[in-house]
């Protein structure tokens, strides 16, 4: 039996465990399979955890990566997004860009998803590059907020399905893995912001992040910009004068 056997869906060869092949499922944001742990994992991640630097499926990986790189820079400059659009900007066959998505939703969603997770630990240690002198909560709650909305911007089409797929699902009260929650990492964002002023905030200190997560990050973001209509700096300037008020509140 070969050592390598291809999912239907993507074309990209999964690990095996020692149990047996590890199962696929396709679920409403993206391809899920299981890893060694028995984990049920986004694609996105297992690549990410398995990818081999060389070799046949090193090469499908790095496609793979090449049409999800492709699909976010057709997105962020607001062209139209289909596999043969994805495919030439990649320079990929669209015969080949259709053996690993057929769906350009799924490519979209995937190219997201992909990105998001990918830039957890960016926004964290950005974050402790930033603020390493600012002892201020306030200040820097604001700076947290501040990395959120570059990366939002930077990737606004790409957010706006991310939430879009995100609440179809919560409306269908079906199961949402973190992996699936826009910006999943900005809870721990939040909290390594107010750690340095625990102390001031005592037992309250769970509520104030609580209170600063509801006034920040993407879904306040495009209800400023679409229901209010306000300009970026006027939004800027709207959140951090809200986040000055919650944490200011709690002192």
């Amino acid at each position: 039996m070969s050592a390598k056997r291809q999912t239907p869906d993507c074309g990209v060869p999964v690990r095996p465990s020692r149990s047996g092949w590890n199962p696929i499922q396709r679920t409403e944001v993206g391809l899920r399979a299981q890893n060694d742990k028995g984990q049920m994992v986004f694609m996105s991640t297992i690549y990410r955890e398995n990818a081999l630097s060389s070799g046949r499926v090193g090469q499908k990986i790095r496609t793979r990566n090449q049409l999800l790189e492709a699909a976010r820079d057709l997105m962020t400059e607001n062209e139209p997004v289909t596999v043969a659009s994805v495919a030439q900007r990649a320079g990929i066959s669209t015969a080949t860009a259709y053996r690993y998505f057929a769906d350009p939703q799924e490519l979209k969603l995937e190219a997201v998803i992909d990105v998001d997770a990918a830039e957890k630990a960016n926004l964290i240690n950005r974050f402790d590059a930033i603020s390493g002198a600012a002892d201020d909560p306030v200040d820097r709650v604001i700076i947290a907020n501040q990395l959120m909305l570059d990366f939002v911007r930077s990737n606004e089409p790409g957010m706006r399905l991310f939430l879009a797929k995100f609440n179809e699902r919560k409306a269908a009260q079906e199961g949402v893995h973190l992996e699936a929650v826009p910006l999943s990492q900005r809870v721990e964002l939040i909290e390594r912001a107010l750690a340095p002023a625990r102390g001031q905030f005592g037992m309250a200190f769970k509520q104030v992040c609580n209170a600063v997560l509801a006034a920040c990050g993407p879904e306040v973001y495009l209800i400023l910009k679409d229901i209010a209509q306000l300009e970026e700096a006027q939004i800027e300037r709207t959140m951090s004068s809200n986040l000055r008020a919650i944490v200011n509140s709690y002192r």
